[in-house]
């Protein structure tokens, strides 16, 4: 399904906001961070905004790459290099190969 999602429920007292993470098929309520008790709201639109804030926290943390650029390290690594010289197939002769820049 790979679709996450955030609603709320109404239980006895108020509601309860649950979600579902992108990469998971179980849903989650809504908890305090202390000591793992469910959280109830008064409107459906507080439990629904707090399961949306929950669930994003907890996606951003491992979705979000951190670290230097990819192409960084590749770029740097290929600078101690020499232009590539190849040999092409049936040839008798040398050929150095020009790379052209990426377009942005």
């Amino acid at each position: 399904m790979n679709q996450a999602e955030a609603y709320a429920e109404p239980v006895h007292g108020g509601y309860r906001g649950w979600f579902r993470l992108s990469w998971r098929s179980e849903h989650f309520v809504v908890r305090t961070r202390a000591d793992g008790d469910e959280v109830r709201f008064r409107s459906a639109a507080e439990a629904e905004c707090a399961a949306w804030r929950v669930m994003r926290k907890i996606e951003e943390r491992a979705m979000v790459r951190s670290g230097p650029k990819a192409g960084s390290e590749r770029s740097a690594a290929e600078a101690l290099f020499a232009e590539p010289i190849v040999k092409q197939r049936g040839a008798t002769k040398h050929v150095a190969v020009e790379r052209r820049k990426a377009r942005a």
